[in-house]
């Protein structure tokens, strides 16, 4: 199943839950993708966050059943996930401009945004630059295993901005300041690996030197030989422009280049040289392969 594919199949699953929970770690299961990954992939695609496209359909299936006039307001409000009618009564009149009562009124105008559907589109206007290379990954860092979308985030403050009690010193601080592992080709990487129940393992760190390491909570992880695509970013691209690379990656390089993905390992290298606030900054994206 190609990358379109896993897409419209998510927006199947929300339009089949509007009315119910919309748990993100399916989300995640059926995209095959990190919600934080798959979230700035349908941004960049859609122009709009997930949960702002979620809330506007939401909104527009309220209109519907308030238009039929056969529930209550309160009732329509806990259908599509408002926990009172004030909290509703706001979020419908931010998008339609008015009440859900006058939203019964016939003749009013309403607002309706419309289920999406992802198609292939001709483009190729833009060439893409890769490389393939093919290495084992020996990272010090940490591991947290059986990540839920919401804890992307969580994980790397925890290594970024939060003191180990035993040190004093992040995760980052003992890496960079205490080991001096960022160094290229790797430098600072993050890699994530999807399970089959939509949870992922999550590494973040920097490449072995070779040295025996003796810190407690900073662990030696081996990720086995690997084929890797490698692609770069934009000059001073970041966080945005490597959600748009891969999308890029699935829809455009991966169906035509006759390589799948490998147990859907992919990692972010992130340069540690220079800030990312200079227009020479390039964050990689890398994805493990396999012949088709």
């Amino acid at each position: 199943m190609d990358f379109l594919d896993r897409m419209n199949k998510v927006i199947d699953y929300i339009e089949n839950n509007l009315d119910g929970e919309i748990s993100n770690l399916r989300i995640a299961q059926i995209s095959c993708c990190p919600l934080h990954q798959f979230g700035r992939i349908f941004t960049y695609v859609v122009s709009i966050p997930l949960s702002e496209y979620i809330r506007r359909r939401r909104l527009t299936q309220a209109a519907y059943d308030l238009l039929s006039g056969k529930d209550k307001v309160i009732n329509v409000a806990l259908r599509y996930g408002y926990d009172s009618p004030n909290s509703f009564r706001r979020a419908f009149i931010e998008m339609h401009g008015l009440t859900p009562s006058e939203a019964r009124t016939r003749g009013v105008i309403l607002k309706s945004h419309p289920r999406l559907s992802f198609h292939i589109s001709i483009r190729g206007d833009v060439e893409m630059n890769y490389r393939i290379e093919e290495r084992e990954l020996v990272l010090v860092g940490i591991r947290r295993n059986n990540i839920t979308p919401d804890e992307y985030g969580k994980v790397w403050d925890e290594f970024l901005d939060e003191k180990m009690p035993q040190h004093g010193k992040t995760p980052n601080e003992i890496i960079r300041d205490d080991l001096c592992l960022y160094r290229p080709p790797v430098e600072q990487m993050g890699v994530y690996m999807m399970n089959d129940d939509g949870t992922f393992d999550l590494v973040i760190g920097a490449e072995s030197d070779g040295c025996e390491i003796d810190i407690e909570g900073i662990d030696v992880i081996r990720i086995p030989v690997k084929t890797w695509a490698a692609f770069k970013t934009a000059p001073g691209g970041f966080v945005d422009e490597l959600g748009e690379l891969h999308l890029r990656v699935l829809s455009d390089w991966l169906p035509t280049s006759g390589y799948k993905q490998d147990k859907l390992i992919t990692a972010q290298v992130f340069p540690m040289d220079t800030t990312i606030d200079v227009p020479t900054y390039q964050p990689e994206l890398w994805i493990a392969i396999i012949r088709e």
